[in-house]
């Protein structure tokens, strides 16, 4: 019997026209995606200025001359704040528009447990509940900030005032707002999460060791997320439009303070008056900025707790008078998110432009040694003119 050929693997594998050449074909480019691509790659790099900018604020800030004023103690909350909370967004979890308390789920393992549990990720939990606290924790801080600032102008002579812009009042009430946001972020969490060994909700279709199975994990029931989903959308309306809304209220009430007080002091010079008046534009374009970042946010978010309610995603690729609205909501978040970064890295160069003590702080960091190499040359100088003098008064003696 003859022996059969060995087959041959090679004809199939090496085939020269194994792959498939497709036909050129004309793709009509998405202008809504491409723009939207571009403001990610440009909101990436903004939130990296930011961070870079926010370590150089922070260490101005924590100088002796500045930490202890009041202000600026404030201002360090809010910068230590964004470092922490910008740095955060670049993790996956993290989505850097929702400002609410946010589970984050292991969804590659919740088919494996019962029904209704699903499995919590700790860590991208403590990432998104970090980022979420220290996001809100800036906002309102900077609220405080900016109330504190205009009723000292209100009230410059008030003893109750004083005692509200004293160092340590201030490091307490930062201290106390930051426990309350971890508290309010935490709470549902609370009433979301439970504790279970991981034998008691596997079901028997699942595998589990005996050593697996007496381990705990942290689960949460959809049951649970489902009944309090649109409250927490309501409550984060609530926490970008509150400081939206007030920050505002305070301005006007600085300007007409500052206003008040221009014309008190009109026979001042003309060069205190353009400061003044630098100093009313800056107030100004902060609270601009402030306020069209957090409304716009607060728009988008309405314009979301709308569409679930409505049950119907595609309503924001709505027409409006025959205007495509896909595009501007697309565009929303990550303008949204760049605003902030504008907003936040703004913060030194207007202290800079507001603050006199800021401005020399800066110059005593980067031009000290500058100025202590030239006092030493100095002081070198003087003693050798003090030597040569020395020895003219003393040769006329030796000679004699």
């Amino acid at each position: 019997m003859a022996t059969p050929a060995p087959y041959n693997w090679t004809a199939y594998i090496d085939y020269p026209n194994y792959y498939y050449v497709y036909e050129d074909m004309d793709y009509e480019p998405n202008p809504v995606a491409y723009t939207t691509e571009k403001a990610n790659e440009l909101n990436t790099i903004c939130t990296y200025v930011t961070v870079i900018i926010g370590i150089f604020h922070f260490l101005v800030l924590i100088q002796k001359q500045l930490r202890s004023n009041t202000i600026f103690i404030y201002m360090i909350g809010v910068v230590i704040s964004d470092i922490i909370s910008f740095s955060l967004s670049f993790s996956d979890i993290i989505d850097a528009s929702v400002l609410v308390p946010r589970l984050v789920k292991y969804v590659d393992q919740d088919w494996c447990y019962q029904d209704p549990w699903v499995p919590i990720d700790l860590v991208g939990q403590i990432i998104s509940t970090s980022f979420a606290v220290t996001r809100r924790l800036s906002i309102w801080l900077s609220l405080t900030m900016a109330s504190i600032r205009t009723i000292s102008v209100i009230f410059p002579m008030s003893n109750r005032v004083e005692r509200i812009t004293k160092p340590l009042f201030s490091i307490i009430f930062i201290i106390f707002l930051t426990i309350i946001c971890f508290a309010l972020d935490l709470y549902p969490l609370v009433g979301w999460v439970r504790i279970y060994q991981i034998g008691d909700i596997t079901p028997n279709f699942c595998y589990a060791s005996e050593e697996e199975s007496k381990q705990y994990i942290l689960v949460t029931s959809m049951r649970l997320t489902d009944r309090t989903e649109l409250r927490l959308i309501y409550s984060e309306i609530a926490i970008k439009f509150i400081p939206a809304a007030v920050y505002p209220i305070l301005t006007v009430f600085l300007f007409l303070e500052l206003k008040n007080i221009k014309k008190r002091r009109s026979n001042m010079r003309s060069t205190e008056s353009q400061k003044a008046k630098n100093t009313s534009t800056l107030i100004l374009i902060m609270t601009i900025s402030f306020i069209v970042t957090e409304v716009l946010a607060a728009a988008f978010a309405i314009h979301t707790l709308y569409c679930n309610l409505q049950e119907n995603m595609g309503c924001v690729t709505a027409n409006l008078s025959g205007i495509n609205l896909s595009f501007f909501f697309s565009m929303g978040r990550p303008t949204t998110l760049i605003l902030r970064a504008l907003n936040s890295s703004s913060h030194p160069f207007i202290c800079t432009f507001m603050s006199s003590q800021y401005r020399d702080t800066v110059k005593t960091m980067f031009c000290s040694n500058r100025i202590s190499r030239r006092a030493i040359k100095m002081m070198r100088l003087d003693s050798s003119k003090k030597t040569d003098s020395l020895v003219s008064q003393v040769s006329p003696t030796v000679q004699g």
